[in-house]
């Protein structure tokens, strides 16, 4: 009811998404793929010709997509089906939150009441359907997995006795089982960040009872956490081993966890225009201070119940180091356990923490560490909470009238929604509502003139998912319209550096004229363009007309035109019919296509000819457009620009040759290319990085490669 009420979801059509542009499609996207019969890893309808291989952005949100599999049951809008999920995981984050707050001693109406306020959290505004991989419904289980830890409330047992309790498998709960194997199953960065507090837990535990056995818990609870998270990347991982992991993913580097990290001031910095005049004024002096970096680390936020939580949290700590607290109450317990886990969490998020040093010295993978917030925000409200429940028994012993704590209670819930709620993404419903039609206006449009499964090129080519944005377009505005059809197939999508991508964004460069070819040849009938990628004088919009000697479909707003391709191809077979297949004219007017990936950096010309430098390892694709088998000589020169000499292997299926060079040397194989199919050729330098300017690691470079039929 509290969401209903701040973001007016009773006057909202929930067919349309309720995050619509930027990374919301990426969600759009895993929706649709799921309601077309899809799974995570790979998706038919996108990345045309070839369809989009997903491996290589391994979101491992399984969990997540089981359920959404489970809703498409029922619901078989995209829209619904993404916006009924989130609403369902935020009750959901609200319902583990009371489950464990009880367990922390918290009466059942404080503990509904604070489970709201966790679910409503300022971080889960920020992120939406836009992150539905940072949903949290599952922090509450594993962080009150943590504090039971420290304080011995359970350990692992074997053999497993069912006697021993109905509700416990192994001697630890129920609930620690589900929250650790679903954190697995969940986005990394969730899966990371509950490895990293029930680290800081089992070492708590050991140090206040040096027993082996909390060391067991903690280490098996790990387990649980970090076995489903691999056995969920396999996919993945048998794609790396098998092609080499993808460079052009290997995007983050160390310095990024300073550009996303948490920060304190944020963490108790009242929400944007929140509707007490005074708290918005402090948020409106912190944002005109203009501190630098202010990127996504804006929705660490707690509201004011979790900043008064972190604030108590921070005095426990502060007087406990200049003299010893009674921990006269279990409450007093887990209350010091809350401080010790949230303060630790931020000493590994914040910027300048201790996240510095794992992104050096392990991994940049993880860079975003205000997302850790969700950890936070719980242990926070469970301090609140326990200083609550102790108001509360003072209340009682001064005889307040019990009636008054429902309503008291009612009151905390409604007020911190509004006190939470960040609503700038949402509202007015009216412009994203309106936006949503149009765009499903004119793709209805284009659904009622192509035939089924209809394969459809779009300009510009955008990458997915580290995009440049061009001219007026926003991130993944070219996913927009596969996300209003039924059953058109489109060329976004494709994940940077695997061959459909690489192939778009060649094809998307060349003349417009071998453009329109090259499309006809891979089976494209239809043009889409998005004019907000051009500007008024390098529009394609005049020559594509001339060409194609029709005229666009236009959308309402004028943004968006589609070409019908047909008729172009209906010429091009015409023309080419009769032509021998065999001729050299004819294979000379159909080269082969080359992709170059997994390894290479973009094209370089240098005195007329034609380099592409490569890391240690890469592959080049040969790809054949015609109905017919090609035999062809595939040469080029490699360059391995070192005074010793290196060993470069170049491999295409079983075969292989090795060449020990020093300097450029002239090299040529024979490759058989399928009809319609292509050949990969696999290269590996055994040397060492070519000192170069800027922060490409150069090994070795093909010069003017070519494959000619033979």
């Amino acid at each position: 009811m509290c969401l209903a009420l701040v973001l007016r979801l009773y006057a909202a059509d929930l067919r349309i998404p309720i995050n619509y542009l930027g990374d919301a499609i990426t969600f759009l996207m895993k929706g649709k793929g799921i309601l077309q019969g899809e799974w995570i890893h790979y998706n038919s309808h996108l990345g045309m010709p070839f369809g989009a291989d997903l491996r290589d952005f391994p979101l491992n949100i399984t969990l997540d997509s089981f359920g959404i599999l489970i809703f498409s049951a029922l619901i078989r809008n995209v829209g619904l089906l993404i916006n009924t999920y989130w609403i369902f995981v935020v009750c959901l984050s609200a319902a583990t939150a009371t489950y464990c707050l009880s367990r922390m001693g918290l009466n059942r109406g404080p503990s509904a009441a604070l489970g709201v306020v966790f679910a409503l959290q300022p971080y889960g505004f920020y992120r939406g359907i836009s992150h539905l991989h940072s949903v949290y419904y599952l922090v509450p289980l594993v962080a009150t997995a943590a504090i039971e830890l420290v304080k011995g409330s359970w350990t692992f047992s074997f053999p497993h006795s069912a006697a021993r309790s109905p509700r416990s498998i192994f001697g630890a709960p129920i609930y620690v089982w589900l929250g650790c194997i679903g954190m697995g199953l969940s986005y990394l960065y969730s899966a990371f960040f509950s490895c990293f507090v029930i680290s800081v837990a089992t070492l708590l535990a050991f140090w206040r009872s040096r027993r082996k056995s909390d060391m067991l818990a903690g280490t098996l609870m790990l387990a649980l956490i970090c076995v489903p998270a691999i056995l969920d990347l396999a996919p993945t991982l048998a794609h790396w081993r098998r092609d080499g992991r993808n460079p052009e993913m290997s995007f983050k580097n160390p310095a990024e966890a300073e550009i996303y990290g948490l920060k304190i001031r944020t963490l108790v910095t009242p929400i944007p225009r929140h509707p007490l005049a005074p708290l918005a004024w402090i948020n409106d002096e912190i944002r005109d201070a203009k501190f630098p970096y202010e990127t996504e680390n804006e929705s660490g936020r707690l509201g004011s119940i979790g900043s008064l939580g972190l604030l108590a949290m921070a005095a426990f700590l502060l007087a406990s180091s200049v003299r010893v607290l009674k921990v006269d109450s279990e409450s007093s317990f887990s209350f010091g356990i809350c401080s010790a886990l949230a303060f630790a969490c931020i000493g590994l998020a914040t910027v300048g923490g201790f996240s510095d040093f794992f992104n050096t010295f392990v991994a940049p993978d993880i860079r975003c560490y205000n997302r850790i917030t969700p950890f936070i925000e719980f242990f926070s409200v469970a301090a609140f909470g326990l200083i609550l429940q102790r108001l509360s028994a003072m209340a009682v012993a001064r005889r307040v009238p019990r009636t008054l704590g429902p309503i008291l209670l009612g009151g905390l819930a409604l007020g911190a929604t509004y006190d939470q709620a960040v609503t700038s993404g949402y509202l007015p419903h009216e412009y994203r509502q309106e936006l949503y039609r149009s765009d499903d206006q004119f793709v209805r449009r284009i659904e009622a003139l192509m035939p089924r499964g209809a394969e459809i090129f779009e300009l510009p080519y955008a990458a997915f998912p580290v995009e440049q944005l061009q001219g007026r377009m926003f991130n993944n505005d070219e996913g927009r319209p596969y996300v209003h059809s039924r059953e058109l197939r489109w060329s976004w999508g494709a994940i940077n550096g695997t061959t459909p991508a690489e192939w778009d964004a060649w094809a998307a460069h060349l003349p417009p004229s071998e453009m329109l070819h090259r499309l006809f040849h891979r089976g494209f009938v239809g043009l889409w363009v998005d004019l907000y990628g051009y500007d008024a004088v390098h529009s394609p919009e005049p020559v594509l007309t001339q060409l194609l000697g029709t005229p666009p479909l236009r959308d309402a707003s004028g943004r968006y035109l589609f070409y019908d391709l047909r008729s172009y191809d209906q010429r091009i077979a015409e023309a080419e019919q009769g032509t021998p297949v065999t001729g050299v004219e004819f294979l000379r007017n159909h080269p082969i296509e080359m992709t170059f990936e997994r390894g290479f950096y973009p094209a370089d010309a240098f005195q007329g000819q034609e380099w592409h430098w490569s890391r240690a390892s890469s592959r080049i694709v040969l790809l054949n457009p015609l109905e017919q088998p090609r035999d062809v000589r595939f040469s080029a020169y490699l360059e391995v620009n070192h005074s010793t000499p290196s060993v470069l292997t170049v491999s295409q299926d079983a075969h292989s040759d090795t060449l020990v060079t020093s300097k450029p040397q002239w090299y040529s194989r024979e490759v058989h290319i399928p009809a319609n199919g292509s050949a990969v050729i696999r290269l590996k330098c055994d040397c060492s990085v070519i000192p170069s300017p800027g922060d490409r690691d150069l090994y070795f470079a093909i010069i003017q490669p070519s494959a000619t039929d033979r």
